[in-house]
């Protein structure tokens, strides 16, 4: 089990891991409960909520058949790049943005994009001209 104990002759230290966590946090000597150390863990949070955000929203828009998710798609993996800051396990976001931004571009999401505009905005229909049209109450109203 992770703890932040280690075992120094009888009894236990705490061993401070924090510049361990992520690269970005291994950057500054930080004292334990300063604000720096907030701020860094925020980054690192802020990083992690930006880059699933970016994911999501662009494969739900995806999903709904948008055209400008193939951009997004690419836009997604560059924010994803973000994740190279932090540690090594969260560099596999790396690769999920890849794996779903790449589809976006295959010939037949094009025909999948092109139906759902249809769809959302069906073309319009025009009534046929009114040639005679009557002025003032009718004769039956009379």
């Amino acid at each position: 089990m992770a703890s932040p104990f280690v075992r120094e002759g009888d009894g236990y230290v705490k061993e401070d891991r924090f510049a361990k966590a992520s690269w970005l946090s291994s950057l500054w000597v930080t004292e334990p409960g300063s604000g720096w150390r907030v701020l860094l863990a925020v980054a690192v949070t802020l990083i992690g909520f930006l880059v699933a955000a970016t994911v999501s929203v662009v494969g739900f828009y995806a999903f709904r058949g948008f055209s400008w998710t193939r951009i997004g798609g690419l836009v997604a993996v560059a924010v994803s790049l973000l994740t190279l800051t932090l540690n090594q396990p969260s560099w596999i976001a790396i690769g999920f943005a890849v794996l779903g931004a790449a589809p976006l571009w295959l010939p037949v999401t094009r025909s999948y994009v092109e139906r759902w505009a249809e769809k959302r905005s069906p073309a319009a229909v025009f009534s046929e001209p009114v040639d005679e049209v009557f002025y003032g109450p009718l004769p039956r109203f009379r």
